[in-house]
């Protein structure tokens, strides 16, 4: 599990005293977890895996693949673009999406889209779950 945990931690540019305060343990706590000198327990390896966006089987070893969020069909670059979003706060996921809509305006606009063209609309509306914004996919083609 060292491995891992280091990993995911120099992933997301983490310090051990960093992801420590994420999780509510000391900087020590992670260094042993780090150098397989203790076992995180089952609430830890939860906490580890909701924060980092992995299974906790990924933690453990017990798989190869980071999370079941990324299904077997999306490509290195799609989990890479996910891994990302995922790393984001709220307002630069807006910035990122408000960018990559007038990116792709603009590329259809010089007949550059290289991928076959769906009428898609990225737009941000007001969730219903609570607040703050999330984007939606408008596939009406308006």
């Amino acid at each position: 599990m060292d491995t891992r945990i280091c990993e995911l931690r120099l992933q997301f540019g983490l310090t051990q005293q960093k992801l420590a305060a994420q999780i509510n343990v000391s900087q020590e706590t992670i260094s042993a977890y780090e150098r397989q000198e203790i076992v995180p327990s089952i609430q830890v390896l939860i906490l580890l895996a909701r924060f980092f966006h992995v299974s906790t089987d990924y933690l453990l070893k017990l798989s190869d693949t980071p999370s079941p969020d990324f299904p077997e069909f999306l490509t290195d670059s799609e989990q890479a673009w996910l891994t990302l979003y995922r790393r984001m706060g709220e307002s630069a996921r807006l910035r990122a999406f408000s960018y990559s809509e007038g990116l792709l305006a603009t590329l259809d606009q010089c007949g550059r889209i290289e991928a076959p063209h769906l009428p898609l609309s990225l737009s941000v509306q007001e969730s219903k779950f609570g607040k703050g914004t999330t984007p939606r996919v408008d596939r009406s083609g308006r």
